[in-house]
């Protein structure tokens, strides 16, 4: 090989090393979740909200399917019990400045987050409203 030829496979490896890294760094940094996996967010307010953590990044979370708690009296149907308090699982989007049901987190506000069982009552009234 000559020392032109030489130059340029080197070069023509660097640039494909790089793109494959590149690349690599990409996709880490949008971890996806797996599909039909619900999560719980916890943020410092004291706020929780429920739904599919469906992209992630060094700064923020994309929630999608969110609901929330919500106290109510305990007569109403489909209550759930937190911590001794009856309280309905409601849906993102009804409110009066009618958000979209999909949130962008600050990772910042997040204490953390968990994932839920298939059988945890939330998971299950999530599935039987879709």
């Amino acid at each position: 090989m000559t020392k032109k030829t030489l130059l340029s496979t080197v070069i023509i490896g660097l640039v494909v090393g790089l793109v494959a890294a590149g690349a690599v760094l990409w996709y880490s940094s949008w971890k996806l979740m797996a599909a039909g996996e619900y999560n719980a967010v916890f943020l410092a307010n004291g706020q929780t909200y429920f739904g599919q953590i469906i992209r992630q990044t060094d700064d923020t979370i994309v929630l999608t399917k969110v609901y929330y708690l919500r106290p109510t009296a305990a007569a109403e149907k489909d209550t759930l019990k937190d911590n001794g308090q009856s309280v309905e699982l409601v849906r993102l989007g009804g409110e009066l400045h009618r958000p979209t049901n999909t949130m962008i987190i600050n990772r910042d506000h997040i204490l953390f987050t968990e994932v839920l069982t298939a059988d945890s009552p939330i998971s299950k009234q999530i599935i039987a409203e879709q």
